[in-house]
C-alpha cells in the first residue's frame, strides 16, 4: 500500500473544487496524512518607476475567506481532519502564455 504524506487540494470555490475538497479529508484520513488547501490568485501588479506595487493586501483577504470557506464545507460534511494548511497564493498576467497559438503559422 503507498504511503502518502501530503495531499493537496487546489480550491476555486466551485462545487467540483468542494467535492474535491471533501475527497482530500477522506484520503488525509485514511492515511493519517496532512491536508494541504491551495487557492490561486491573480494579482493587478503596477509600476512606479523600477517598483513592483500591489495596493493593499489581497492575500491576506482571500486567505482568511479561503479559510472561512474550507472550514465550512468540511463542518457541513463532518469531514474530518481539518486541513493543515489554507493559503491563497498569487500570479499576475505579467508573463505570456505558454500555449501554442491557435492561428496556422504563416509562410
Amino acid at each position: 500500500m503507498p504511503t502518502l504524506k501530503r495531499i493537496l487540494v487546489p480550491f476555486d470555490y466551485s462545487t467540483s473544487s468542494e467535492a474535491a475538497l471533501l475527497l482530500g479529508a477522506d484520503l488525509a484520513r485514511a492515511y493519517d496524512a496532512r491536508l494541504l488547501v491551495r487557492h490561486f490568485v491573480e494579482i493587478e501588479i503596477h509600476t512606479l518607476g523600477d517598483y513592483s506595487v500591489i495596493k493593499g493586501d489581497p492575500l491576506a483577504h482571500e486567505t482568511e475567506r479561503l479559510r472561512t470557506r474550507v472550514r465550512d464545507v468540511l463542518a457541513t460534511a463532518d469531514a474530518s481532519p481539518p486541513a493543515d494548511e489554507i493559503e491563497a497564493t498569487w500570479g499576475s498576467r505579467c508573463c505570456a502564455s505558454s500555449r501554442p497559438s491557435s492561428r496556422p503559422a504563416s509562410t
